[in-house]
């Protein structure tokens, strides 16, 4: 019997097939739109959290002040930083203001002078030549961003070239200056490595040499834990000494709390389609019920129970729900993909966001398998009343009709 009513509920609701289409398209446009939405939010999300885990670590907290006048970071402070449980390493960043000459061109830049483990605790991609093990002591080296080269219209091949550089140091970096800002000889430093920092003009040398010209407050300190989880207790005791710290946990922080506001318009959007393919659907199994009175006639004459019947609307419920969700969700998923290659095409135009083993889109699997039970649900609560209404149908009168 099971099997003769879904035979005879798939005939039935196929019968007039335009509007079959029609009722099965509504549902499956809005499962696609759904499908493509929350795989897009779904793979945006875990590309951006990636990138801000490979340009950070999580072991990592950096150290700033408010108002460096008041509180400053000197080897005071390191050494209290140092002092903290969990702590295994302490390294400084110096920021200045530089003018870096080569061959008669000259570009002012912001120029960090770092020790020895920066590089380390805040990882770089490197372009050429060498980095680590380079800025340490009293060296003169540089490193330079690809974005410096190119405004020099110059290229790698400048690794290992020396280059000028004049410092401007001013009242923050030394505790004993008097006036606002004081220069620093120029002099000569050899380009050690170039790295990537996107579009940023920027330089490194060593704090070493900075610290023999005077400067003896630094810009921030980058402070590495020996286990992430102690991170929330060693940034703690460091904010009860006055200072300001960040970690990459505050931005994926941030970055789920916007996907979950996205998230929650997303199921907004969900409910309202929802509601709109419903009544789609109730108006379809109304109509196909008011066309089927004869049908349903000669059923109950034939000996079958009105249970069956209204069993057989449900069914025609079910089936019009669950195809408009299936293919919805068959539709949304090629949208992903598609959506992925265009992606990936167009970052091979340019700079790349990543290493080619993250995609925008990840299918949403959990909101797929709720997709289908909802349409199994709703296609059931669908099919009740007309269900009920079939029941009730005198046999007899439905033949005169």
């Amino acid at each position: 019997m099971q099997r003769f009513l879904i035979r005879l509920a798939l005939q039935n609701v196929f019968k007039r097939r335009l509007r079959a289409f029609l009722t099965i398209g509504g549902v499956a446009m809005s499962t696609t739109v759904m499908v493509l939405l929350f795989g897009l939010s779904s793979g945006l999300e875990n590309m951006v959290t990636a990138q801000i885990d490979k340009t950070a670590q999580r072991n990592v907290i950096t150290v700033g002040s408010k108002n460096t006048k008041v509180l400053k970071i000197n080897d005071k402070a390191v050494t209290r930083f140092q002092s903290i449980s969990g702590v295994t390493s302490v390294d400084k960043s110096i920021s200045l203001s530089g003018q870096v000459t080569y061959n008669g061109i000259s570009l002012t830049i912001p120029v960090y002078g770092v020790t020895s483990g920066y590089f380390q605790a805040a990882p770089i991609t490197k372009v050429a030549g060498e980095v680590e093990g380079k800025l340490s002591g009293e060296s003169r080296a540089i490193v330079l961003s690809s974005s410096a080269l190119k405004a020099f219209n110059l290229d790698n091949s400048v690794v290992g070239k020396k280059v000028n550089l004049a410092l401007t140091i001013n009242q923050d970096n030394d505790s004993d200056q008097t006036e606002f800002t004081r220069q620093v000889t120029a002099r000569d430093f050899v380009v050690a490595g170039v790295i990537d920092k996107g579009t940023s003009l920027v330089g490194y040398m060593p704090a070493e040499f900075l610290i023999k010209q005077g400067v003896d407050n630094y810009s921030e300190a980058v402070v590495r834990v020996a286990y992430p989880e102690k991170v929330p207790v060693i940034r703690e005791s460091i904010e009860q000494l006055g200072y300001q710290t960040t970690n990459v946990q505050d931005s994926i922080n941030q970055v789920e709390r916007i996907f979950k506001i996205i998230s929650s318009i997303l199921i907004v959007f969900a409910i309202i389609t929802t509601l709109i393919t419903v009544f789609g659907t109730v108006n379809t199994i109304t109509i196909e019920l008011v066309e089927a009175t004869k049908q349903i006639g000669f059923l109950r004459i034939f000996g079958i129970k009105s249970s069956d019947v209204g069993r057989l609307f449900m069914i025609q419920s079910i089936i019009l729900a669950v195809s408009g969700v299936i293919i919805g969700v068959v539709f949304g998923v090629i949208a992903g993909i598609l959506t992925n290659g265009a992606i990936k095409a167009a970052a091979a135009q340019g700079p790349t966001l990543s290493d080619g083993s993250i995609y925008a889109y990840q299918i949403p699997v959990w909101q797929i398998i709720i997709m289908v039970m909802l349409a199994v649900i709703l296609g059931w609560a669908i099919g009740l009343l007309p269900a009920k209404r079939a029941v009730t149908i005198n046999p007899l009168e439905a033949l005169k009709s």
